[in-house]
């Protein structure tokens, strides 16, 4: 606490700016993302998550600490994080699903093709592994743990 973190400034018109210093998490991970149909941000900070009101400064949620991943997907009006294990999707301040682990450590060649999640986790054995995730639902299949039955997004 009480170091240099990641630091904005926020002008939003008809209100004062403000200076935010958001202590950054245990990632590397920064930016900032306009949550569809809302008026928050989601700042993370090395790996950290907070989203704020740009105009009054208000905190309305925090989360992460290991966030390694972000992806707006406009279509469904959320944002898409990822810690590299496994993923949420999230709308402004609320969770909407969060997938089953699907790497032991990392992910890559990430995208979203026609709603669905696609890309590799990674298995202990050193071998890479691919996996879908609907966007819509959450379900996925495949990754680090194909061997276990496919998982459904949880709430």
């Amino acid at each position: 606490m009480h170091r240099e973190g990641y630091v904005l400034q926020f002008q939003v018109d008809g209100s004062d700016s403000w200076v935010g210093n958001f202590q950054p998490g245990v990632g590397t991970f920064c930016g900032i993302v306009r949550n569809a149909n809302s008026i928050l941000v989601t700042v993370i900070a090395g790996g950290q998550a907070y989203v704020v009101d740009p105009a009054s400064g208000d905190l309305a949620r925090q989360f992460g600490g290991d966030i390694n991943l972000c992806m707006p997907v406009p279509e469904v009006q959320a944002i898409l994080l990822s810690n590299g294990l496994w993923f949420e999707l999230i709308h402004g301040e609320t969770p909407i699903w969060r997938t089953n682990r699907l790497s032991w450590d990392g992910m890559r060649n990430v995208r979203i093709d026609d709603g669905i999640l696609r890309g590799e986790g990674w298995r202990y054995d050193e071998s890479w592994h691919s996996f879908e995730v609907d966007i819509a639902s959450g379900r996925s299949t495949g990754g680090a743990y194909s061997e276990l039955p496919a998982s459904a997004g949880r709430g």
